[in-house]
């Protein structure tokens, strides 16, 4: 099953997009819940430097960054971000789920790429 299908058969509402830059308009467009996102995103700018993006703009925003590269390897910053979680590849879709979870229970303000629907 794929982290999309999953997520929307968890009833969450998934705006996907395929570019950081897409993403970056669709923050500046509506309010997301979750930032989910590869560290690893082709031409252009990283997962890191979406993440980073996103924290300058949205300070409470949960994130969740899937990455191949062990977490210390990531920069400082990220690992201390008290709203970001760093998901280790290869990982199952039901803990990809709980740290969802966790970061909206967690989430200090309705901020808004997912939004938990009834």
């Amino acid at each position: 099953m794929s982290i999309e299908r999953a997520l929307r058969f968890s009833a969450y509402t998934v705006s996907s997009v395929t570019t950081a830059r897409e993403a970056q308009d669709l923050m500046l467009a509506q309010p997301i819940d979750v930032l989910l996102t590869d560290i690893a995103l082709g031409v252009g700018m990283d997962g890191v430097a979406l993440a980073d993006w996103a924290r300058k703009r949205h300070t409470l925003l949960p994130i969740m960054i899937i990455s191949g590269l062990s977490p210390t390897n990531l920069p400082v910053k990220l690992r201390q971000d008290q709203m970001m979680r760093i998901l280790a590849k290869p990982f199952g879709l039901g803990l990809m789920l709980r740290m969802i979870a966790e970061l909206l229970h967690t989430a200090q303000s309705p901020q808004p790429i997912l939004s938990k629907t009834g």
